[in-house]
Parts: C-alpha cells; structure tokens; sequence
C-alpha cells in the first residue's frame, strides 16, 4: 500500500493541474504560449477523463514510460480509491506557475485544491511524445 498516498497525490495534483488551466495565467515564468497552451490542455484532457472516471482515457494521455508502470486496471482502482476519498467534493487548482520547458520535457509547479481545502505545492512533470505532452509520474508506479 506504499503507493497509495504518492499515487493518489499524483491523481489530485494532475487533476488540480488542468481544472485551473484554462486561465492562461501560469504565474510566471516560462514556457512561451505554444508549450505552455498545450501543457494546459494535456491536464485539463487528463482531469476530464479522472472526473468522468475513464480510466482508459487517463492512461493514454500518461507517457510511455508511465504507461508501462501504471496500467489501466491499476488507474481503475485508485479513481475508486479517490472517489472514495474526496466523495462528492470537486478537484480543482489554486494555482499553476512555473512552466519549464527544457526540450521534450517540462516541469509546472501546481497548488491543488480538494473542495474547499488547499494542498501542498507539487511539481508535476511532462514530456513530449509524437508531438504532444504528456503527464510523467516519474520514478513512481500506481500498482499494487
């Protein structure tokens, strides 16, 4: 159960990510319009698919490396788990600032918000496959 908490924190940070994006206030810093629009539409894809429960959805927008570490069945697991967790409070973002773009890879720093409810910053990070971010778990799996 050690993934658990990073996984779930995962989940409510990307979530967080993307139900703010729309904004088009990063708070600084970065990653110039083109990346930073397409950053932002990779998290508000991701959070749609988390809050309409589509595990299978999520999974295709992670990169491939997370891909292979967190299967679609392990995603249907902690949605139940973060269901469960949150009940009918609604994910959100407080605020995302700090979109780095090095290469094929960036890094956004995201306050999320559970209802009502402020978290810890998190750094979240992405990497470009085919043309398009993607979400990056880096160095962590969602599996049992």
């Amino acid at each position: 159960m050690k993934w658990l908490l990073p996984a779930a924190s995962l989940l409510i940070s990307l979530v967080m990510v993307a139900c703010g994006g729309g904004d088009g206030d990063s708070g600084g810093g970065g990653a110039g319009g083109g990346d930073e629009a397409q950053i932002r539409k990779a998290i508000s894809d991701f959070s749609n698919a988390i809050n309409d429960a589509d595990a299978g959805k999520a999974h295709a927008l992670l990169d491939a490396k997370s891909r292979e570490s967190c299967k679609v069945e392990d995603l249907k697991v902690l949605l139940q788990l973060l269901k469960s967790f949150a009940g009918n409070q609604k994910l959100g973002v407080a605020e995302v600032r700090d979109i780095k773009v090095t290469g094929d890879k960036a890094t956004a720093q995201v306050v999320a918000t559970l209802g009502n409810e402020r978290q810890d910053p998190d750094e979240q990070a992405f990497v470009k496959e085919g043309g398009k971010w993607k979400l990056a778990m880096e160095g962590g799996d969602c599996s049992a």
